[in-house]
């Protein structure tokens, strides 16, 4: 990209660097260079965080030096092809529009299975799921709320005698929800402000997950296999659950971040259907299948929706936000977020006349 590089290893992993302030590696001259597919090999340094908003990442590295080996083979080109990054907006190269083979996904469908509610049919519940919620992810309301985050810790050598997890930090803020987009304003973690793109020590980082699952799992362009599970809950307040699931490096899911690496795990997990209105209103998540090379072992997330109402009206909100990643150590880490007092968008000013 303009302002970054990326490589992605044999494993999966994907390297970011941020690009120096260099004509001879800026992203244009790189972009002249080079070809997708290249097999290269970089040196880079650590530098204090930087924020690219235009790649959506906070950079550790920066690129110092940068050989090509050589073309790539076959195998490695599909490989680099199957990775969904080279298509993220700003990305200068793209493999030659005779190596991608058409994206043909065929529309999921609910596995053969009897809901216990025989006034409900399964397939047509998910079709209108599908249509409530992907209207849903196309006019999420714009609101703000207050989050507090608790942040956990299991080392691995955790010693017999201590909790299994220990509480490292408290965070609170006021945070932004506009569309699928989060920011936080007035981050505090133990009376001592913390930046808005930061995490603490002791933390991992979180979102609210506030419409992340909506597209990614219902829009069949995404490919996610989607498999009727059971009903729930007593007669007249009655949910479906359906199982999803979605390969390493396929599907609408982000990948998942870990220092200066990132990974597209594939994601698996169930959602809470509402009888009648098809609306999600709970979901987990599990990734799974990352190198050993990496850092996370897998990372699980819980998203609940409530009623609340701002200003009379009442909305369908996240209420809950639970996030547990196990390290392949042996570790444990944990954040759970609570939002309370929704509000739509507030603004102030004060002018002085002179």
């Amino acid at each position: 990209m303009d302002q970054s590089i990326t490589v992605l290893l044999a494993d999966g992993r994907l390297i970011d660097a941020k690009l120096p302030a260099s004509a001879a590696l800026s992203g244009s001259a790189l972009a002249a260079q080079h070809a997708f597919g290249d097999q290269v090999t970089i040196d880079c340094k650590s530098i204090s965080p930087v924020w690219d908003q235009a790649a959506n990442l906070t950079h550790t590295l920066e690129l110092q030096t940068i050989r090509f080996l050589r073309r790539p083979e076959p195998q490695e080109m599909s490989r680099a092809i199957q990775s969904p990054d080279w298509r993220r907006p700003g990305n200068l190269l793209h493999p030659p529009p005779s190596e991608v083979a058409p994206q043909t996904k065929p529309l999921p469908a609910p596995a053969p299975s009897r809901s216990d509610d025989t006034s409900v049919d399964p397939s047509a519940m998910l079709e209108k799921a599908r249509a409530v919620n992907l209207d849903r992810a196309s006019h999420l309301p714009n609101f703000m709320a207050d989050e507090e985050v608790n942040c956990y810790v299991q080392p691995a050598d955790r010693p017999i005698d201590k909790p299994a997890l220990l509480r490292t930090a408290t965070i609170r803020s006021e945070v932004t929800f506009k569309g699928m987009n989060e920011t936080r304003q007035q981050v505090d973690a133990r009376g001592k402000p913390v930046p808005s793109q930061g995490v603490p020590a002791g933390c991992i980082g979180w979102s609210g997950g506030f419409g992340a699952y909506l597209r990614p799992v219902f829009d069949p362009k995404c490919g996610t296999t989607i498999t009727f599970s059971k009903t729930i809950g007593e007669p007249g307040k009655q949910s479906l659950v359906y199982n999803f699931s979605t390969p390493a490096e396929g599907g609408c899911f982000p990948p998942s971040l870990a220092g200066f690496e990132r990974f597209y795990a594939g994601r698996e997990g169930s959602v809470l259907i509402d009888i009648p209105s098809g609306i999600m209103i709970s979901v987990v998540g599990r990734s799974r299948g990352f190198p050993k090379a990496f850092e996370i072992e897998g990372i699980q997330e819980t998203v609940i929706w409530g009623v609340v109402k701002i200003e009379g009206q009442a909305h369908l909100l996240p209420v809950s936000y639970e996030k547990v990643m196990s390290i392949w150590n042996g570790g444990t880490q944990r954040v759970f977020a609570t939002y309370t007092n929704h509000r739509q968008f507030e603004a102030s000013s004060t002018i002085t006349f002179q």
